[in-house]
């Protein structure tokens, strides 16, 4: 089965899927601190 990337989009966004992104760093994030974990 082949279906285009727009049809996908498309469908997720009718079922209220969303793009979830992490953060690429934490704003209290302690350097020194996750070193010692």
């Amino acid at each position: 089965m082949n279906v285009s990337k727009s049809t996908v989009h498309r469908n997720m966004q009718k079922m209220k899927f969303s793009y979830i992104t992490p953060r690429p760093i934490h704003n209290e994030q302690d350097e020194s601190r996750q070193k010692e974990f």
